[in-house]
């Protein structure tokens, strides 16, 4: 689950990296008894933090700047959640997003890293609306679904994702899992804005998918003026 208890003393430490805390606390602490004045203070000071951090697999250090080795951390991974709304409507939002993520690469769809689905899994919910996919090979590993519903007002419709990001499962990811999920989410919502700009521009995408045409409605139609009467002189 995305959620987990983060209590004070939540472990975020990896297993093999506990074992190494230990065996650097004791010899950190060893090494300690062997001498004087200041240097053994710190020396004991460190070994006995290091052998508490591998004991309890708590790391306060790992907690202040968001990190986390454990291994439930590393299988769980880190979900997004972003929307968009487009002028045009559902029907047609729907088959321009799967022309786009699922059809052939061109120049407007190239863009979409996150997004693209040409490799994925897909599955449709027609009663509900919802698509989803998932990525089975590789990492980072990816899922997501996305939902079209009405925008309010009237103003087209609105395009909800979900993304799931699991990354791989060395030390290195999990580390920089903040920074990775940072990443993600300013592309995810750059990709979103993409989509938005080629749905209401008319940008060249690929061929429609099962021959259908798009057809936007323009987000902004022009507003009627009265008619200009001019004077007819007798």
């Amino acid at each position: 689950m995305e959620r987990r208890k983060r209590g004070s003393r939540a472990k975020n430490v990896g297993t093999a990296e506990r074992s190494v805390s230990v065996a650097l606390g004791a010899v950190l602490a060893w090494s300690g008894l062997r001498r004087s004045g200041l240097a053994r203070l710190i020396m004991l000071g460190g070994g006995g933090f290091l052998g508490v951090r591998g004991a309890t697999g708590h790391c306060p250090v790992f907690s202040r700047f968001g990190l986390d080795t454990s291994p439930q951390a590393r299988s769980e991974g880190f979900t997004l959640r972003r929307a968009v709304t487009v002028g045009c409507a559902q029907e047609d939002a729907r088959s321009a997003w799967l022309d786009l993520v699922t059809g052939p690469e061109t120049s407007g769809s190239a863009e979409l890293s996150l997004l693209r689905q040409a490799d994925a899994v897909i599955a449709e919910d027609e009663l509900s609306g919802l698509i989803s996919w998932r990525h089975e090979n590789g990492y980072p590993r990816r899922s997501g679904s996305v939902r079209f519903t009405p925008a309010p007002g009237d103003r087209g419709t609105e395009i909800h994702v979900q993304l799931r990001t699991v990354p791989s499962k060395s030390w290195i990811s999990a580390v920089a899992r903040p920074l990775l999920r940072q990443s993600v989410d300013v592309k995810l919502g750059q990709e979103l804005r993409r989509i938005k700009q080629i749905i209401e521009t008319g940008a060249p995408s690929t061929a429609r998918r099962r021959g259908q045409a798009l057809t936007p409605r323009d987000p902004y139609p022009p507003v009627a003026t009265p008619p200009v009467f001019e004077e007819v002189n007798p």
